[in-house]
């Protein structure tokens, strides 16, 4: 007898877990959200300031009381003028006037307010001589007005003129000596400088004209020889003209 087999059941098979297929594109990992900082809009650069030196262990700004002591003593002379300040405005300052008298003397002068200043310069060889400036009117010495400095006694006076003779020349009574910073010298050079300021119209005297009208002035001038203390015979003598 033939056993007819029982199948045995078959189990329903469970499908394997299939894996996916390679593929060639990768899966994206996910990344982290990111924040940008916000963009600053450019800006000019402020200039720097200067460097600072570094700090040593003395101070190179002195204090007030160490600047006051640490100042020099002395004045560097070539920044200063070497001539003395004036009180007389530079715009009031007179121009003077020459008149060569001779090869060895010369006149300067100008007039002010009122008056007129006058420098004689004689260069000659007769050192410490007298000088003499007289006012006429006629050029003529007899009847003249002189002004004479003698440099042996450092004197300067008005004189009238009454004659040739050295006896004839004489002083002003003193109400007529009225001539302002006189004097005479001789320098170092040997010049003899005679400077007064005579007003120009005085009580009883000649008129000296200063009316820029054209008229003129009669003058004389004399200076005498070597040294001496006293009035002598004049050495030169010459008349001239002044229109002031």
């Amino acid at each position: 007898e033939t056993d007819d087999p029982t199948p045995a059941p078959t189990p329903d098979p469970t499908p394997a877990p299939t894996t996916p297929e390679p593929t060639s594109e990768p899966t994206p990992v996910p990344t982290p959200e990111l924040t940008l900082a916000p963009t600053l809009e450019p800006t000019t650069a402020e200039p720097t300031a200067e460097p600072t030196a570094v700090a040593t262990t003395e101070d190179p700004t002195p204090s007030p009381e160490s600047a006051e002591s640490n100042a020099p003593t002395w004045v560097p002379t070539s920044w200063y003028p070497t001539w003395a300040p004036t009180s007389t405005p530079i715009s009031n300052v007179p121009e003077w006037e020459s008149y060569e008298l001779s090869s060895t003397s010369l006149l300067k002068y100008h007039v002010n307010e009122g008056s007129i200043t006058m420098e004689v310069i004689y260069d000659g060889d007769d050192v410490a001589a007298w000088l003499g400036i007289a006012f006429s009117e006629n050029g003529a010495m007899v009847g003249s007005e002189a002004v004479i400095g003698l440099p042996g006694t450092n004197t300067i006076q008005k004189y009238n003129l009454g004659g040739k003779g050295v006896a004839s020349v004489e002083p002003m009574s003193s109400d007529h000596q009225t001539l302002i910073d006189a004097s005479i010298e001789v320098d170092e050079y040997g010049q003899t400088i005679m400077k007064f300021t005579k007003l120009l119209v005085e009580d009883g005297e000649i008129e000296i004209v200063s009316s820029g009208g054209g008229e003129k002035n009669i003058l004389l001038f004399a200076h005498g020889s070597d040294g001496g203390d006293g009035l002598g015979y004049h050495a030169d003598r010459m008349m001239f003209e002044l229109t002031l």
